[in-house]
């Protein structure tokens, strides 16, 4: 683990550095593929038909190039998170040492605290939200290190430059539910298709195949028996918690509803037996 780590970390720090020195020139790359290569391939297309496919093509342009330039910027920031978040892994191994070593004194001390009437209850809640809490985070890591090296591996065979940090993008993405892979697809599309629009297609091809993977096999297995919520019950919960909190509110919102439903249902079944 150590010597994997002692490659990966500073390899995705100097990726990103390069990535932001050179996302204008992506852009720059992206806009002049509209505004040279296309009028060319128009001049092949038949006379009668060409103003109408030229009107619909200028108006996907302008859509493309801004969704473009904002994708473009979103992800120079995502990059900075991103060395952030994989310095922060490095770290975690040490911080949880000091932590475990303290935690059950911590708990002693915690439980010492709540009226003993309501201490059995107390512990049994936390004991519920611990479980489902860690199976959850557990099952989101795994998707993020599957998919990250689906993605990479993929990138890295279609020959798309800075394959390690986009494909860590795309797994760090994987912790905001449903729309998680659909953000991390935006980079790599946009970098293939400043090389050549060929290249993007195949890009876009292979982020689909990667996210009928994760929908019809990973997810089920793995993050399924963590939560046990449909999928149309999370998108809900996402696209509610969105609009409610934000970025945070599209992270925390589903174990946070699944810990509220299975705490509900444990003081239902106490209301139960006590009456």
């Amino acid at each position: 683990v150590a010597g994997v780590l002692s490659y990966f970390v500073p390899e995705v720090s100097e990726q990103a550095k390069v990535f932001i020195d050179a996302a204008p020139g992506y852009l720059e790359r992206v806009q002049g593929l509209f505004a040279y290569d296309l009028p060319d391939l128009l001049e092949k297309i038949p006379p009668e038909i060409r103003d109408t496919v030229n009107v619909n093509i200028q108006k996907a342009a302008g859509t493309l190039l801004d969704a473009a330039q904002k994708g473009l910027l979103a992800t120079v920031r995502t990059v900075s998170q991103t060395v952030s978040f994989v310095l922060g892994i490095v770290i975690i191994p040490f911080w949880l040492f000091y932590v475990l070593n303290s935690e059950a004194r911590a708990r002693r001390a915690f439980y010492n605290l709540i009226p003993e009437q309501a201490r059995e209850d107390v512990r049994c809640i936390g004991i519920i939200m611990d479980g489902l809490l860690s199976a959850y985070v557990r099952g989101q890591f795994m998707l993020c290190l599957l998919v990250g090296v689906m993605s990479t591996v993929a990138l890295l065979l279609l020959g798309v430059d800075l394959a390690l940090l986009l494909g860590t993008l795309a797994g760090v993405f994987e912790l905001i539910p449903i729309l998680g892979p659909y953000l991390g697809g935006i980079a790599p599309v946009l970098l293939a298709l400043a090389k050549r629009p060929l290249l993007a297609l195949w890009v876009a091809l292979a982020f689909a195949a990667i996210q009928q993977i994760e929908n019809t096999f990973l997810v089920p297995h793995i993050s399924g028996s963590a939560v046990r919520f449909h999928p149309a019950v999370v998108m809900v919960i996402v696209v509610v918690a969105s609009e409610v909190a934000g970025l945070w509110g599209m992270l925390l919102a589903v174990p946070v509803a699944a810990m509220a439903r299975d705490v509900y249902r444990y003081l239902y079944l106490r209301t139960t037996e006590r009456g």
